[in-house]
């Protein structure tokens, strides 16, 4: 798998979403990433492989290239709060 980060917002932890491939189709996380394991992510995604649920909590996930606008706003909503 190979992903490319995009960050979304910082708190107390950070929201990822993190896209690629997965079993050879476009796929996409938003995953809540604490500050501690933040370093480790990046390292992970400058190789290009990783294992989505080892650095964080997966929010939504789905296929396709990237989220619809609903979860994105949703996603949005949520690292407000």
């Amino acid at each position: 798998m190979q992903f490319v980060k995009k960050i979304i917002k910082a708190q107390n932890s950070i929201i990822y979403l993190v896209t690629g491939k997965e079993q050879g189709k476009d796929s996409w996380f938003y995953v809540r990433v604490s500050k501690l394991k933040e370093p480790l992510l990046k390292a992970a995604l400058e190789k290009g492989e990783l294992n989505v649920p080892d650095y964080g909590d997966i929010i939504y996930s789905g296929w396709g290239v990237e989220p619809d606008e609903e979860i994105a706003a949703l996603v949005e909503g949520e690292d407000s709060n």
